[in-house]
């Protein structure tokens, strides 16, 4: 009897998986650099990132596979749009649409611009992933599993180190416990860097092995073979290590929560609760062991009452309050997207050059920019991949829909950075997709 043949991966769905596998790459090029009161104006500047050359190389081999094999204007009846599917297409398109809208009264135009075309670039892979076939899912998939590892031990020699060495060709800034602006923990004894790995912030770190850690569970959870399962769980071992060195509250919560509700997913649905149950408690019990080696750290960020801490809480309520009354101001159409630290500074222009910051909360930001449309069309978006996610059998997806609901409540980065968008985009993608191959 013959084997059934495996089908070949596609070009756009290997370029895919080296676009998951680079995530974590964050070399750019700052063709214009902008500045707020002196100082420098992240959120205002212009930067072409290396990873975007590889992200429109996957964009354009899966739109030549589209006009090639079905045509650009397949039929989508109408019928389908009561789906979860539906609903995941109507959000994700709605959203850049009114994107591309909110460019014409916005306040800075082109910044407006490279805001929209950035947000399509991350929808666009989205529908990529969740169109692409199971063995090419399932090598996204191993690709973010080995980067979340990759990125665990980076985190985990950060630490012990103490020190983020910079390099010009991964994009990444020196950082060092004594240096103003390093996120540290400041103890009585001394300042403590958190583990950055590759991307700017701990924070980001943080969201990106989350998801790593759920789709090693995936993987787990979907393989049959013993060596198989033990690179998966390892992967995820090693991500939740990194994690810890972290020290990301909303990373550590976002985690907790994704895992429980893919355990409460899988037992909703009379699966085994075994694999997935043995997967969560090995890693659990492997970020505890790393929590504990480093309790007193874990302690003030738990309890939040160092100097540091409140100075940080404190700012992180000013600019949520901020952003309360910019999105009051702009209720129904938003200040246009990419706009947000730009409004602020044109509401209170004498602030410090670094004050300008969007406030840490995605749908207050989504607001602020997209107005109340917006903000519907982003929560249709969630729901339709929630549904879908719990549609697959065994799927992690609705776990990543938790943690990233969860990340998105506490941080911004998601909607205003780069790195963060795709991240959001392409674990919505995995999660809105069939389930990957079982032997992939």
């Amino acid at each position: 009897m013959n084997a059934v043949p495996q089908p070949r991966v596609r070009p756009s769905e290997w370029l895919l998986a080296a676009v998951v596998f680079l995530l974590p790459w964050q070399a750019r090029f700052l063709w214009s650099s902008r500045q707020l009161n002196g100082a420098f104006w992240e959120y205002g500047s212009f930067s072409l990132y290396a990873l975007e050359l590889v992200v429109w190389a996957c964009l354009i081999f899966a739109l030549a596979r589209l006009l090639a094999t079905r045509g650009a204007s397949a039929p989508f009846f109408w019928r389908r749009w009561a789906t979860p599917k539906g609903a995941v297409v109507a959000g994700a398109a709605g959203l850049v649409l009114w994107s591309w809208f909110s460019i014409a009264w916005a306040q800075d135009r082109s910044l407006a611009l490279q805001a929209a075309f950035r947000l399509t670039e991350g929808v666009a892979l989205l529908i990529v992933l969740a169109r692409s076939s199971r063995r090419g899912r399932s090598l996204a998939g191993q690709a973010w599993a080995l980067a979340a590892a990759a990125q665990g031990i980076v985190a985990a020699a950060q630490f012990f180190t103490q020190q983020v060495a910079g390099s010009t060709w991964l994009g990444v800034d020196p950082q060092l416990p004594s240096e103003l602006g390093a996120s540290v923990i400041e103890l009585t004894d001394g300042r403590w860097l958190r583990a950055y790995g590759t991307f700017p912030h701990p924070n980001i770190l943080a969201g990106f092995l989350v998801i790593g850690i759920l789709i090693s569970g995936e993987w787990y959870l979907r393989q049959y073979r013993s060596a198989q399962r033990i690179f998966a769980v390892a992967c995820g071992m090693v991500a939740s290590v990194g994690l810890a060195f972290a020290l990301s509250r909303a990373g550590i919560a976002a985690a907790a929560l994704g895992l429980a509700v893919w355990l409460f997913s899988c037992g909703a649905r009379r699966h085994s609760l075994v694999p997935p149950l043995r997967f969560s408690l090995a890693v659990g019990i492997t970020a505890a062991t790393a929590l504990t080696i480093m309790w007193p750290l874990v302690a003030t960020r738990a309890v939040a009452a160092a100097r540091l801490e409140v100075k940080s809480t404190q700012e992180r309520g000013m600019l949520l309050r901020e952003g309360a009354l910019l999105a009051r101001e702009h209720l129904w159409t938003g200040t246009g997207i990419g706009q947000t630290t730009l409004s602020s500074y044109r509401r209170n222009p004498g602030q410090p050059g670094w004050a300008y910051q969007p406030p840490h909360n995605v749908a207050l930001v989504a607001l602020v920019e997209l107005g109340v449309d917006g903000v519907l069309l982003l929560l249709l978006l969630l729901a339709g991949t929630a549904f879908r996610a719990v549609q697959n059998p065994g799927s992690a997806g609705i776990g990543m829909v938790a943690a990233l609901v969860v990340v998105a409540w506490f941080d911004h980065y998601l909607w205003t950075l780069l790195p963060g968008t795709l991240m959001a985009c392409l674990a919505l993608g995995f999660a809105s997709g069939d389930p990957p191959s079982d032997r992939g």
